[in-house]
């Protein structure tokens, strides 16, 4: 703790000059002089020196002067827009001159100087916030030179998992990258682009077009911003390779990762990236390559044991790389695998550029060094703290941010991209990013002269237009939320009643609450106050809400469980089941209020494509509570709605071991099959599991866990087999396979049909036959077999389905 409180003294002291004049980032070297000028919102821009390029920038400007001064005047205030080869700055490098400006403010005008159109824009961007910032329509004349210490400052923005960006919200996102001086925009896309190859890529998905990348680039260079795509060319897969007509290509069926030794996979990768690579201006690329954790366990598992993982991922990616080189690209790549096998460093080229991300709050990096040591260049890339939470953690964030910027900046680094992700279908808003946005800027521009002790109230001078104490607060209190939840609780069954339920004890479910009223509050009476973007409140409202339900939840399952754990449920009078139902009906009623007032909210920047996805989330909570409602009305208070099939395998798991196959069969009788009104199978595996009935495949269910939530829906397999059932014997078989280390090649199998009103279950249990070398028609039953092993250390819970309202079972994060 003292470590921190030393690191944010020690950032924030220098330049509070700079600071007070309101820009982000702070700039390199400012004086003042001892006058003023009146503003003006009548322009008169004068170039010198043949300026192009600078529309977007004079409109800013325009808009930033139009809402400080509301009259009309008489008299026009000139800018002087002077173009000049001359324009010099001592002891920096020409890379950081393209984007240096001079800009003076004297009391009769404003000039600003550059050596490149890009350097005048950030000049116009410095003015427009000394604009936002100032007081009763007056600026203090004064002159600012600047330039940036990080060449490529930026964020890379991942709209593959939920919220894929109307065309006027990508607009929103860049000017405000661009207003802050950040000159990177990198689309994270997996399978998020239109490919004319391969249709079904991204179908439904909102993936974008040829022509919808094309106008993003336009938006984009019209603000001075490169957009370098991420399109990964190894791991992450999980959403393409879950998909029936492109498992083949996966490392083993359900792996996130491509098989890197097959041509076919090859072929398939190269295609996409022929119709990629085009589409995009820069001269850079970003490949991917992060969290390839699947590779050695399925196709390539010989030849790693034969010449090792490292040499396995620097093959494939001397593919790529050559690909890239034939297409005119510079290749970027996340430098995570490298770090765990850091051979790799010397068997790929050196022109390779390295994208170093960490996420924890750390004191120290010392990844940098090493890519630095080792010849290559390198991006730092922090992240904006906003995955798996409904209000981003502004404090870990500029921590993070801050950190790893200013030791990347000590070593040499080429710049900062800063990352938003999306797990779980996205259920962050990316409105509430823009904080976090104006981290990064800050800590990239000038690391020196950054200033987290005034940045969250800069921001929210330039931001809101205003000073108020309640915006501060509203920040403070905000950031409580994410400290006291995440989507592990946000999407949590409750009423799960295994021993790893104690989760929900790490947090205080009535601070979660308590916060969450306090957030309403403020942003009640802020909507009743002169500030800009004020629509922007809704969000952080949204992420309260999410907050109060979460705790209301979670507090709901600690007073079921004082009842039952105490031996008190002879204590529940008629007037406290009551309470306890009408507090289910509440909670049911907040759910409904919440996806109805959230689906406006993400139709107000996003396509709808992926919407539902998320929302089932939310109605499948209604459903855990509509249950638990009715359990309590009938006096049962002991909830428990884990899914009750076991977990079955052939053979134990032993570390250093080939994992074989695992078979599984159970015969069933049944009578009067015209009696049966539905009949669904359910079938989870570890890693990859295909199921019969009669002798005849019902489906294949291969799916990786991941951050996706279409790659987790995908991992449970459900089927109507209602007409597979036959008089008499029935027989469910399964072949189970795993590939990954840690557990043997087990399933979960749960069967339900309606008989006569009544429903009838047929689980996996130790009466499940099962056996590691079958015999021919195995699926029929035939072969020697021996009771199944129950497998009780599988990782996830997962609770029970509820197919009377169209929900499989929940595998909880």
């Amino acid at each position: 703790m003292l470590k921190r409180v030393f690191w944010i003294i020690f950032v924030i002291c220098p330049l509070l000059m700079a600071a007070s004049t309101g820009i982000i980032p702070n700039p390199q070297e400012i004086e003042f002089y001892d006058s003023s000028i009146e503003l003006n919102n009548q322009i008169n821009f004068v170039h010198i020196g043949y300026p192009e390029n600078l529309a977007k920038g004079k409109e800013i400007l325009s808009e930033a002067l139009a809402d400080i001064v509301d009259e009309h005047c008489e008299h026009s205030m000139s800018v002087i827009l002077e173009k000049n080869d001359e324009f010099s700055i001592h002891d920096i490098k020409n890379e950081q001159l393209v984007e240096a400006y001079s800009l003076e403010i004297s009391t009769d005008k404003i000039v600003i100087r550059a050596v490149s159109d890009k350097g005048l824009f950030y000049g116009l961007m410095s003015l427009s916030q000394l604009v936002k910032a100032s007081a009763k329509g007056k600026l203090p004349t004064m002159k600012i030179l600047d330039y940036p210490d990080m060449i490529q400052r930026g964020i890379s923005d991942d709209f593959s998992r939920g919220q894929v960006s109307t065309m006027d919200n990508f607009e929103d996102i860049l000017r405000f990258l661009a207003e802050y001086k950040q000159n990177i925009y990198m689309p994270y896309m997996e399978d998020l682009v239109q490919l004319d190859n391969y249709l079904d890529i991204g179908e439904g998905r909102g993936a974008l077009s040829k022509q919808n990348i094309a106008e993003m680039q336009d938006i984009a260079r019209s603000y001075f911003i490169d957009v370098i795509p991420i399109f990964q060319t190894l791991g992450h897969y999980e959403n393409i390779l879950s998909h029936p007509k492109y498992r083949k290509f996966a490392e083993f069926p359900g792996a996130a990762s491509l098989n890197t030794i097959d041509e076919a996979t090859d072929s398939f990768l190269f295609n996409m990236l022929d119709e990629v690579i085009p589409q995009f201006e820069s001269e850079y690329f970003h490949m991917g390559c992060d969290e390839s954790r699947d590779v050695g366990y399925g196709a390539t598992k010989r030849l790693v044991e034969k010449i090792g993982t490292a040499q396995v991922h620097a093959d494939h990616y001397m593919k790529v790389y050559n690909k890239l080189q034939s297409k005119g690209k510079k290749p970027m790549m996340y430098g995570d695998i490298i770090l765990r096998h850091p051979e790799i460093l010397d068997l790929i080229p050196k022109d390779i550029i390295i994208v170093d991300w960490h996420y924890r709050v750390n004191d120290h990096y010392p990844s940098i060094k090493k890519f630095k040591d080792a010849g290559f260049q390198f991006l730092v890339s922090p992240g904006l703290h906003n995955w798996r939470q409904s209000i981003p953690n502004f404090s870990n964030a500029w921590l993070n941010i801050s950190k790893i910027n200013y030791e990347g900046y000590l070593n040499g680094a080429l710049g900062s991209i800063n990352s938003s992700w999306g797990d779980y279908g996205g259920l962050n808003f990316r409105e509430l990013n823009y904080l976090g946005y104006a981290f990064g800027a800050e800590s990239s521009w000038n690391p020196d002269g950054m200033d987290g002790g005034s940045i969250r109230s800069r921001f929210i001078k330039q931001y809101y237009g205003s000073d108020s104490i309640k915006l501060e607060s509203l920040f403070l209190i905000a950031n409580q939320i994410p400290m006291n939840t995440d989507l592990r609780y946000i999407y949590a069954n409750p009423f799960l009643t295994w021993k790893a339920n104690s989760k929900y004890g790490k947090f205080s479910s009535q601070e979660l609450i308590q916060n969450g009223k306090m957030v309403l509050k403020l942003t009640d009476e802020l909507r009743e106050t002169a500030m800009r973007n004020k629509d922007k409140l809704d969000y952080f409202s949204m992420g309260a809400r999410i907050g109060i339900f979460t705790g209301r939840k979670i507090a709901f399952k600690h007073k079921l469980d004082f009842y039952t754990d105490n031996n008190y449920i002879n204590k529940i009078t008629p007037r406290i089941q009551r309470s306890l139902m009408d507090e289910c009906d509440a909670l049911i009623e907040e759910i409904n209020s919440l996806v109805e007032d959230y689906r406006a909210l993400w139709l107000r920047t996003n396509r709808p494509d992926n919407l539902d996805r998320l929302m089932s989330i939310f109605y499948q909570q209604s459903v855990f509570i509509h249950k638990a409602k009715t359990s309590i009305e009938m006096g049962q208070y002991r909830i428990d709605q884990a899914l009750p099939s076991k977990w079955i395998a052939a053979k134990a798991y032993r570390k250093g071991e080939n994992v074989p196959s695992a078979y599984f069969c159970k015969k069933f009788e049944l009578e009067n099959i015209n009696d049966i009104r539905f009949a669904h199978v359910q079938l989870i595996a570890n890693d990859a599991a295909e199921i019969y009935l009669n002798g005849k495949k019902v489906g294949l269910v291969a799916a990786a866990k991941s951050g996706s939530l279409l790659a987790v829906k995908r991992q449970v397999g459900v089927w109507d087999i209602a007409d597979l059932l036959q008089e008499g014997e029935n027989i469910i078989a399964v072949k189970a396979q795993a590939y990954k280390p840690g557990l043997p090649s087990c399933a979960n199998v749960y069967f339900e049909y309606s008989f006569k009103g009544e429903k009838v279950r047929i689980l996996s249990d130790r009466d499940w036959q099962a056996c590691t070398i079958p015999r021919k028609d195995w699926q029929l039953g035939k072969g020697l077999w021996r009771k199944a092993i129950i497998v009780n250390d599988y990782p996830s819970q997962i609770s029970m389905p509820m197919f009377d309202e169209g929900f499989p079972s929940q595998i909880e994060l």
